[in-house]
């Protein structure tokens, strides 16, 4: 007697409210058997010598002794970016461009900033954008650097106290070390597509306010770049928080808000980001005294409205103060001193760096319930309750839902609020990381024919691939402020001889009962709950890309269930190379 087993696997759809276009992944499987398939599917942007263990390492210092001491980055088409800050002996000036799709020596380029300006050194944070000329530009975000009383900023000259020793390892300067840190204003715009030193602009910032410099981190949004206020001055009081938004199409409007005319102990951020029409700030330290036990870093998230960008319009949370949407749920006071941050769907993720020790919880924030928990935080303002009392009790310790603000009913679905990992559980070592990005998780066209990559590209193209993702990103939903979404389908797929076998025909839509005699068949699929109507086009796809070897177009696998309704049949413009 034979048993057969449904084969299952789970494809995801790219797809949209407009778009009928199914990106399906492949299990590569060229076989046909009467035996079930398990298989899983993972994304792979790039050719078919991917390997999950596969590393390439490119020393910068081979190409020149200074490309070392980076503070952030950014991708932009073929090429990752690299920002200068401090290389070991002086603050650092030359922008270096790696090539990602060859990731060799020969392939580095660099533009020394120095011989523009000299001031122009030590930038922590960047970013890109394109205007509306189609000009590709890079920016550095402005930090600080040194000066001293005979050479100016930067100097070179064993008299200001310049040596050429490593910081690390101790220095020793001739007639004494009189050298000071100088925070500096100065954003840096390069041509990506012309990149040497002739399509570099300089702003300075600090001839609008004398305020505008030691930034730490920024983001670009729309039109606009936004720059995240550090530390602009020596000592504790040398924290501020003037946050900047530059027009980036005519590179010389800019808009600051003070954050500190809103509440005093706003002023101390590390990176930034963007979701949906909210501007997100990372805490980092301020040397307030309020802090709990004394501590300098602290832990106000700031969100802010990037359309308004005024102080009428800023909101903020007390991540130690606040209850957590996990078991336990009381506060925890270590939630501060985070080191740049990400968004990803609905959540802003939060990079453990030091809260007076090098620490490991990776927190996230739901932005859907972050106003209601601001407004139930300010309850326990109000109330003057300490810190060890909100352990007892906070009003921010309820559960948070959809529609909470015009009374509606809790029906089941509730939101994340803030909740955290603690890496360090698993290993002692995971704590004090100073970054972290979101990587893409979008099915891309994974058609036999183009190992990955669209009609006519080979595979493996970079580029090509980069403008794929960026496309996907336009089209995929990643919150409810955006359009499109991405819908995850279940499919069973048969071999030929078990289709064969249970006699399935095609005509199984207008009946009522299986069209088979084998009432074994019936665990396979059931007409009275299963929705076959995208099925028969995955079929389809199969009888096409799948060829038999006899020449034949058969397909050597059926689905025949696919779950959901199907999408509206209208087109979505796409690329060609998708």
């Amino acid at each position: 007697e034979v048993y057969f087993t449904t084969n299952h696997t789970k494809c995801c759809i790219a797809g949209n409210k407009h778009n009928v276009t199914e990106y399906c992944c492949s299990d590569g499987l060229g076989n046909s058997s009467m035996t079930a398939h398990r298989y899983t599917t993972k994304d792979q942007f790039r050719n078919d010598t991917f390997e999950e263990t596969s590393a390439t390492t490119l020393d910068l210092t081979q190409v020149d002794p200074d490309l070392r001491g980076f503070a952030g980055g950014f991708a932009s088409g073929d090429y990752a970016y690299f920002v200068p800050f401090f290389d070991g002996y002086k603050y650092g000036r030359k922008v270096v461009r790696v090539n990602i799709e060859t990731f060799t020596a020969e392939d580095v380029q660099v533009i020394d900033l120095g011989p523009l300006d000299q001031e122009l050194a030590g930038y922590f944070g960047g970013f890109t954008y394109r205007n509306i000329a189609g000009i590709n530009y890079g920016y550095l975000v402005p930090h600080r650097n040194v000066r001293a009383p005979v050479d100016g900023v930067n100097p070179f000259y064993t008299v200001d106290g310049y040596t050429d020793e490593v910081v690390n390892k101790g220095r020793s300067s001739m007639g004494g070390d009189h050298l000071e840190t100088h925070y500096h204003g100065k954003l840096v715009r390069f041509d990506c597509d012309n990149f040497d030193a002739s399509g570099v602009t300089v702003l300075d910032l600090t001839e609008y306010d004398p305020d505008l410099r030691g930034f730490a981190g920024g983001f670009q949004s729309g039109k606009f770049g936004y720059l995240v206020p550090y530390k602009n001055r020596e000592g504790s009081h040398g924290f501020f928080g003037k946050v900047v938004r530059i027009d980036l199409e005519d590179f010389q409007t800019v808009k600051v808000l003070d954050l500190t005319q809103y509440d005093d102990r706003l002023v101390g951020f590390i990176g930034g980001a963007s979701w949906a029409n909210y501007g997100l700030l990372i805490p980092y330290r301020n040397d307030h005294a309020d802090n709990n036990n004394g501590r300098s870093q602290h832990g106000l998230i700031v969100r802010f409205e990037m359309s308004a960008f005024d102080i009428d319009h800023i909101e903020f949370m007390n991540l130690p103060t606040i209850a957590r949407k996990q078991v336990p749920s009381i506060p925890d006071p270590g939630l501060r001193g985070y080191l740049n941050g990400f968004v990803m769907g609905d959540y802003l993720y939060l990079v453990p760096h030091f809260n007076q020790n090098f620490y490991g919880k990776l927190t996230r924030v739901d932005m859907r319930d972050f106003t209601w928990l601001v407004e139930l935080q300010q309850e326990d303002v109000a109330a003057g309750l300490k810190q060890d009392e909100l352990l007892a009790s906070t009003a921010t310790d309820v559960i948070t839902f959809p529609n909470m603000d015009t009374g509606g009913v809790y029906e089941g679905i509730q939101y994340d609020g803030v909740q955290y990992i603690d890496l360090q559980a698993t290993d002692q070592d995971l704590a004090g990381f100073s970054g972290g990005f979101a990587s893409l998780s979008a099915v891309q066209n994974a058609h036999l024919y183009n190992d990955g990559e669209g009609p006519g590209y080979e595979g493996g193209a970079s580029t090509e691939a980069a403008r794929h993702q960026s496309w996907l990103l336009r089209t995929i939903k990643t919150s409810d402020y955006h359009v499109y979404s991405m819908e995850h389908h279940d499919h069973i797929f048969l071999s030929d001889e078990l289709f064969q076998y249970c006699s399935i025909s095609w005509d199984r839509f207008d009946s009522t009962e299986p069209d088979t005699v084998d009432e074994r068949c019936l665990g396979i699929y059931d007409p009275s709950y299963q929705y076959f109507g995208r099925a028969d086009e995955l079929t389809e796809f199969f009888s096409h890309e799948y060829a038999l070897g006899d020449g034949s177009s058969a397909p050597y696998t059926h689905v025949i269930y696919t779950s959901g309704d199907p999408p509206t049949r209208v087109p979505v413009p796409a690329p060609t190379y998708a």
